[in-house]
């Protein structure tokens, strides 16, 4: 009889060990599929559909603990006609070289998104002129950069909380800066309602 539940025991244990195994690598598995359906492939940064979950959270931290926050919004000025006159594997390139300049040089509290195509969204804590400084460095960045980036710049546009209250209303915003900035000309970063964030 105690032979028989040795061998009970035995079994049981090596069998909570085979699940045990297997939630963790189903755990695993999960956060991996999660991280990938979040990311863009091409940059490795962090894609729309993480931007729609982050960035209502974003807002309502930043509201929670009274903090800064702005979204940068960056387009690319001459990245068309570098695809089209170059192809997409070249174009591929530049957005990786330009992803890379952009996360290389800005904070690591900083998130970095590529919002689509040649679109970039960034999510800043911000204090008092940190976004504006932010915004006027990345657009320095890209226009500094040679190889097959050399000649795009980006029209950058900024929207700051508190003025603007929700995620879509930032977004927004920092869209319709960003086509003021496109509108001058390009290679320049317009604030949304000309307040300093």
């Amino acid at each position: 009889m105690q032979m028989v539940s040795t061998v009970f025991l035995v079994s049981l244990m090596a069998l909570t060990l085979v699940l045990v195994i297997v939630v963790v690598l189903l755990l695993v598995r999960s956060s991996v599929l999660l991280r990938q359906s979040q990311t863009d492939k091409l940059t490795g940064l962090w894609n729309r559909h993480f931007l729609e979950m982050y960035l209502p959270k974003s807002v309502s931290g930043a509201e929670r603990h009274s903090q800064g926050l702005a979204i940068i919004m960056l387009d690319l000025d001459g990245f068309k006609q570098l695809n089209d006159t170059q192809g997409h594997l070249t174009g591929d390139v530049a957005l990786r070289d330009i992803s890379l300049a952009i996360t290389s040089n800005l904070r690591a509290s900083d998130i970095v998104v590529r919002y689509g195509g040649d679109e970039f969204v960034i999510i800043v804590s911000s204090l008092a002129g940190e976004a504006w400084q932010a915004a006027r460095k990345v657009c320095l960045v890209i226009e500094k950069l040679d190889g097959v980036c050399g000649g795009i710049t980006a029209s950058i546009g900024v929207a700051c909380y508190p003025r603007l209250k929700t995620a879509r209303e930032l977004l927004e915003a920092a869209d319709t800066a960003m086509y003021q900035a496109k509108a001058k000309g390009g290679n320049e970063v317009v604030i949304w309602g000309e307040e300093v964030c």
